[in-house]
């Protein structure tokens, strides 16, 4: 486990590679409502193992999730979030059990896959203007819960049934965090319990709290001043890019 007392000296680049990542994710996130977590686990393996990496990234997930759930709180829908919330309680353990039961490498792989079917189909869906009924709901939930115990990242299909919902920009923004919120506390009290959570990777959060209130802060204030759509299609791209690394190293 990575801890303060083995980051790399403050001369060296590396250490300053996480406050990037994180006021990056915190960015991304605040502007669009979602791609944070994705951005942080394709860039953090770079630096840190994946436990530690899923063990930062999903205290600072529920962090910047609750500021952004309590800005968008009036434009949240509960029909559509509470059978998600649901389903997700059922998979995050499921997906908590999955990290552990297999090797570095096929987390790794399976992240590739979650990350180019993100942002494949959602470069595509999205333009095709697709839409599903609320069955779909628990379906989007209880997968992107096991996503979220395995590697702290709910967003695939969430991100995909909400697009395919069409739900308004605002809208988009406030279920999305609620559902994000859900998840990532779920995933803690797992992570918590299995020790991917523990005090040294508290001690990195804290150390790394300024960029993430930075980067969150500047998204929020920065989003309805910028074209959303082209914003969001760059970050597909770039995501499919990683993937696509992803897959490479793993193979």
């Amino acid at each position: 486990m990575l801890s303060l007392c083995t980051l790399p000296s403050m001369t060296d680049p590396v250490i300053w590679l996480p406050y990037v990542v994180f006021f990056t994710s915190a960015l991304v996130q605040g502007i669009a409502g979602f791609g944070g977590s994705l951005v942080a686990m394709a860039l953090l393996p770079l630096v840190w193992e994946i436990r530690t990496a899923v063990g930062v990234s999903t205290v600072f997930g529920i962090v910047l999730t609750m500021f952004l759930a309590f800005q968008l709180r009036a434009h949240m829908q509960r029909a559509e979030i509470v059978p998600m919330v649901v389903a997700g309680a059922v998979g995050v353990p499921l997906g908590v059990s999955f990290l552990h039961g297999v090797e570095v490498r096929w987390v790794i792989a399976t992240l590739g896959v979650i990350l180019l079917v993100h942002a494949g189909w959602s470069l595509v869906g999205h333009k095709a203007g697709a839409r599903v009924g609320r069955w779909a709901a628990p379906l989007a939930g209880f997968v992107g819960g096991m996503l979220s115990g395995a590697f702290s990242t709910a967003g695939p299909p969430a991100l995909m049934y909400a697009t395919a919902r069409n739900w308004p920009r605002d809208t988009f923004r406030a279920n999305l965090q609620a559902f994000f919120l859900s998840t990532s506390t779920f995933s803690l009290v797992g992570f918590v319990m299995t020790d991917v959570v523990t005090l040294d990777t508290m001690r990195i959060n804290l150390t790394l709290l300024p960029a993430l209130a930075l980067g969150g802060w500047l998204g929020h204030r920065i989003s309805g001043r910028i074209d959303q759509e082209r914003f969001r299609r760059g970050v597909l791209v770039a995501l499919l890019l990683m993937g696509c690394n992803y897959l490479f190293r793993a193979l």
